[in-house]
């Protein structure tokens, strides 16, 4: 288990991480998720130990790891192995080169380097590409060799960051099935670094929304896609569906109109019809769509809501007693 207790880092005036706490559970794969410049990369490099807080305490389990120094923070840091958007891989080494590096570095024979490297080969797949140049291979097949080099020493962690962002929806799928097949074999702690909400629904068990420097949200993933209280989450969320907001705001300048969010039983429920017999409104279906994520349903509608303030409030107010999430958009 990792546990961040109130961490900050600033770059000279630059507030990059502003007293963040969260705990990334052992064996699951944790999703952290915000837009560019939200403090998603610092808050890894302070996990890894790459670099040090400014303030706050970062444990691993029950042992404090923030002040490790010398030999400790070492051997520590020999805890992670991690892939990247770009790879990172040697163009001056083949696959098995640079799936070996690491073991070189810590001084495994060869004997050892050799089937440890051929069974990380089988096991992202690359098991044919072993003496080929790494720019001979696809992007994907890229990002399976550098997850093969991370997973090299043994890592109880893996720290993805933006580990899909160059790849194609249909090779981000398998690199995704790949890390949940990886995780399920040899009990990976798996940290998704991401600004796709599509892989945080597709992978991820937990999550944590960073915006500004700060963790604005958490918790499980069927929580924030069912139920997101901030407005980034539920834009987040929102991009799950095609949008036509834009679509709204040319067409209906002076129209009320609402996102519904909802999951479960909710999702078979007539909302629509019971919102025009019950509230007395008109009602608008703008758009609405039905996900599954985690082998349960979630939904959405956007909605123009017509009548006098006092029945839309009685709608808005009963949709919310139905655990119902109701967001007034404005266009």
């Amino acid at each position: 288990m990792i546990t961040l207790k109130n961490v900050s880092k600033n770059y000279g005036g630059l507030q990059a991480l502003s007293s963040v706490s969260l705990t990334i559970p052992s064996g699951t794969v944790y999703g952290i998720i915000g837009r560019s410049g939200a403090g998603k990369s610092t808050l890894v490099k302070l996990i890894g130990l790459l670099e040090n807080p400014d303030a706050g305490e970062i444990y691993f389990d029950d042992r404090r790891v923030d002040n490790l120094r010398g030999a400790d923070l070492l051997v520590c840091r020999r805890q992670f192995g991690m892939i990247f958007q770009h790879f990172n891989l040697f163009s001056s080494r083949d696959v098995f080169g640079n799936v070996a590096y690491p073991l070189e570095i810590v001084g495994k024979d060869k004997v050892y380097i050799k089937d440890r490297v051929l069974g990380l080969l089988e096991l992202v797949g690359l098991s044919d590409k072993a003496h080929s140049s790494v720019n001979k291979l696809s992007g994907g097949q890229k990002q399976r060799a550098a997850m093969a080099r991370a997973l090299a020493v043994c890592p109880k962690f893996l720290f993805c960051d933006e580990a899909t962002s160059a790849l194609d929806p249909q090779t981000t799928s398998s690199i995704l099935q790949l890390i949940k097949n990886i995780r399920n074999k040899v009990n990976l702690t798996v940290v998704m670094i991401t600004h796709q909400m599509n892989v945080v629904s597709d992978i991820c068990d937990y999550v944590s929304v960073v915006d500004g420097g700060k963790v604005i949200e958490s918790g499980t993933v069927k929580e924030l896609v069912g139920f997101p209280h901030s407005k980034i989450a539920k834009d987040f969320v929102s991009s799950l569906i095609p949008s036509y907001e834009k679509t709204f705001k040319n067409l209906l300048q002076n129209s009320i109109i609402f996102r519904l969010y909802f999951s479960n039983d909710i999702v078979t429920q007539p909302i629509v019809s019971r919102l025009i017999k019950e509230c007395q409104l008109n009602v608008n279906i703008l758009s609405g769509a039905v996900r599954t994520v985690k082998d349960q349903f979630f939904g959405e509608l956007v909605l123009e809501l017509i009548g006098p303030a006092q029945d839309l409030k009685f709608a808005v107010d009963k949709l919310k007693s139905q655990g119902i999430v109701v967001e007034k958009l404005n266009v």
